[in-house]
C-alpha cells in the first residue's frame, strides 16, 4: 500500500491535493506506541510534520493521513489500526463543525450542517443531501466527495497504472 500511495502522491503532482485538519490523527501517536512503535519516525517517513499527531489545527495532505495509517497498520502488523485510532476520536474531531451537528434534532438535519460547516475541516471535501438513487423517500441519499468538480482523484489499477476515479462517492443510508 505504501508504494500504491506513493504513487497517488507523484501522479497528483500538478493537481490541486486535498487537505484536512489534523484532528483526524487523535489518537494516532497514542495507538502507535502502545502497539511498540514509534509515531514521530512514522510521521516524518510519510511526510507529516511531527506537530500533526499533537495539534487539531495543521492542514495536512490526506494522501499523508492514508500513507501514516497503512504504513503504521503494516509495519506494526496490527490490520484494525484504523477502528482503533477511530475508538479514542470523537465527534469534536470535527471541531466547529461538531458544535453545530450537536445542535440538531435529526439526521437530516446534522447532514445539513455538516454539508454547511464542513469546510471547517477541510476545504477539499463536501458531503451532500441528495434524495436516495433508488428513488426510497424513507431513505437519505448522501454524497461525498471532493469540493472541486474538475479535481482528478488517482486510483491505482489493476496494472499497477493510476487512473482517474469518480469524483463522487455515493451511498444511501437512512
Amino acid at each position: 500500500m505504501r508504494q500504491q500511495v506513493e504513487i497517488l502522491r507523484h501522479d497528483a503532482q500538478g493537481f490541486v491535493m486535498a487537505y484536512i485538519r489534523s484532528a483526524g490523527l487523535r489518537g494516532v501517536r497514542q495507538v502507535v506506541t502502545d502497539l511498540g512503535g514509534d509515531p514521530d519516525d512514522l510521521a516524518s517517513r510519510c511526510a507529516l510534520p511531527v506537530a500533526a499527531l499533537d495539534s487539531d489545527e495543521l492542514l495536512v495532505e490526506d494522501l499523508a493521513i492514508a500513507l501514516l495509517l497503512e504504513t503504521a497498520a503494516a509495519e506494526l502488523n496490527c490490520p484494525d489500526l484504523g477502528l482503533r485510532v477511530a475508538g479514542l476520536q470523537d465527534l469534536d474531531m470535527l471541531g466547529p463543525v461538531a458544535v453545530a451537528v450537536k445542535n440538531t434534532r435529526t439526521a437530516t438535519q446534522a447532514l445539513e450542517m455538516t454539508s454547511k460547516y464542513l469546510f471547517f475541516h477541510s476545504r477539499s471535501i463536501e458531503i451532500t443531501v441528495v434524495e436516495d438513487p433508488r428513488g426510497d423517500d424513507d431513505v437519505l441519499g448522501v454524497r461525498f466527495g471532493y469540493r472541486d468538480a474538475g479535481q482528478v482523484i488517482p486510483t491505482v489499477g489493476r496494472s499497477g497504472s493510476t487512473v482517474p476515479a469518480p469524483l463522487h462517492a455515493e451511498s444511501a443510508g437512512e
